[in-house]
């Protein structure tokens, strides 16, 4: 949790920075699709060190038990840049699939509506939805891994992707599955912050978020702030978990262990 928290703060604040910097480039259309990227590739290598010290320590704890805040912001930040690449690399993989699928369904729906037949058209777009469902999941499931495999294993940024796709072969839904519940949880205390500052309207609105009372805004921001410190540590280390299971149910990894901690006492 203290690293969480001083990466959160580490987070808010290169934000800032970004901010300052790439917000007084801004002279157009152009400059502000640059700043933009900029802001976004920021925001990523924020969240990646994050979770990358994260993970590390996690790792740590897993594996030999002993772990501290110098080690991961050390040793788990040397992966930053490679979880981001890997990061980037999937969502364009990721977003490619995403516009042949909408474009694929867009065409089928054409056809299905010249059929005239409302209710047919009804039971397309249903199965659109959950076909849409099931590519978020799949490669959720996929890119699981690529945190760890940057941190523990040292891969680069394809390396560690490619390892995660490895892992996750054969035991896609299983994973799937614990993504999901650990979203669930992750994001139910958000759900809790906005029910107690009477701002659930502002969830996902911009424009209401604008409007709000400044006191309720910082309450409702400070309480977030809170809520991710916490929960960032569970997402990454089920993460981790999850890894180190594959691992062992792939590679007999508790073998490999059990057997160099024998060799070591021998």
């Amino acid at each position: 949790v203290a690293t969480s928290l001083l990466g959160m703060i580490a987070f808010f604040v290169l934000l800032f920075l970004a901010a300052l910097i790439f917000g007084s480039m801004i002279t157009g259309s152009g400059s502000a699709l640059f700043a933009g990227l900029m802001m976004a590739l920021t925001m990523g290598a924020g969240m990646s060190f994050m979770w990358c010290t994260l993970a590390y320590e996690t790792s740590q704890a897993y594996t030999t038990g002993q772990t501290s805040i110098a080690d991961g912001l050390e040793d788990g930040g040397r992966g930053t840049f490679s979880a981001l690449g890997a990061a980037v690399i999937g969502f364009i993989g990721f977003a490619v699939v995403l516009v042949a699928y909408t474009f694929l369904a867009g065409a089928v729906g054409e056809a299905v509506d010249g059929m005239g037949s409302g209710l047919l058209s009804t039971l397309f777009a249903l199965v659109i939805v959950l076909g849409m469902l099931v590519l978020y999941l799949v490669a959720g499931a996929l890119m699981f891994a690529m945190v760890p495999a940057a941190v523990v294993e040292e891969r680069g940024a394809f390396g560690a992707l490619l390892r995660s796709v490895e892992l996750a072969r054969g035991a896609v839904w299983r994973i799937a599955g614990l993504l999901v519940v650990t979203f669930i949880i992750c994001y139910l205390p958000m759900i809790a912050v906005l029910k107690i500052t009477g701002t659930m309207s502002t969830f996902g609105n911009a424009q209401a978020l604008l409007l709000m009372n400044p006191r309720t805004l910082l309450l409702q921001q400070l309480l977030n702030f809170a809520v991710f410190t916490l929960t960032t540590p569970f997402l990454v280390s089920a993460l981790v978990l999850q890894y180190y299971d594959r691992r062992v149910r792939t590679e007999a990894l508790d073998v490999q262990m059990a057997t160099e901690q024998l060799a070591v006492a021998g």
